[in-house]
């Protein structure tokens, strides 16, 4: 199943340079290997079409998500043919959410080992046309990526601020445009480094960390 889920890896790589020409702008360093990535956050939840943003990632690395990737996918995407079919066939661990603080998330939080690798969207929902959530809220980053971050302490992440997939498959369409350009900023960075500008309070640093992404996501998700 490595292999297999390697090969479809390298698939939607080269299909998605070939068909979406990309433009990765770092903020930070590039890692100098991304054997040390241990997880990435994607901020801007825009489409289920998220996973084309692997065309800049190394195929080394993909090989190590082949053995090692653990995705939560909330269970209504799951349920969708062909959006389940990807994100069931793109990691070892793949697991239903609920969307809610329920057993789903626990369990979740549960699976994941010291030697994983976990690819996470905070905000928890994709943002509509409208700008808005599906219940016409804004979308705001949940508190539980503070509880994933805890789990990946000593390890380094990489932020990736998607500047909008709505041009290629928006929520609710069902058939993707070719041909668009897929853009995106992306920040590498020690968990540690992150996590201990922000005091030693639970609560407080909580907090603090939603507010720090949101903020973040405002300000690099957007041209500027």
């Amino acid at each position: 199943m490595i292999v297999t889920r390697f090969i479809f890896l390298s698939l939607l790589k080269v299909w998605g340079y070939v068909i979406y020409p990309s433009r990765f702008q770092w903020l930070s360093e590039k890692p100098e290997s991304w054997d040390d990535v241990s997880l990435v956050l994607i901020l801007n939840h825009t489409s289920l079409f998220e996973f084309i943003y692997g065309v800049g990632l190394p195929y080394r690395f993909l090989w190590n998500l082949s053995k090692r990737l653990v995705i939560p996918v909330a269970d209504s995407t799951l349920k969708n043919p062909i959006a389940g079919f990807v994100f069931s066939n793109l990691a070892p661990k793949t697991i239903g959410l609920s969307r809610k603080r329920d057993e789903t998330w626990n369990q979740f939080l549960g699976e994941i080992e010291r030697d994983d690798i976990c690819i996470f969207f905070p905000e928890g929902e994709m943002k509509r046309k409208n700008g808005l959530n599906k219940k016409g809220r804004p979308m705001t980053v949940k508190e539980g990526v503070y509880e994933l971050l805890t789990k990946f302490s000593g390890k380094n992440m990489v932020i990736l601020y998607s500047k909008g997939l709505h041009h290629i498959l928006a929520p609710g369409e069902r058939v993707p445009k070719i041909f668009k350009k897929v853009e995106a900023r992306v920040e590498y960075m020690s968990v540690n480094d992150y996590l201990g500008q922000f005091g030693k309070s639970d609560e407080s640093v909580r907090k603090r960390v939603v507010s720090d992404l949101q903020k973040k996501r405002d300000r690099y998700c957007h041209d500027s």
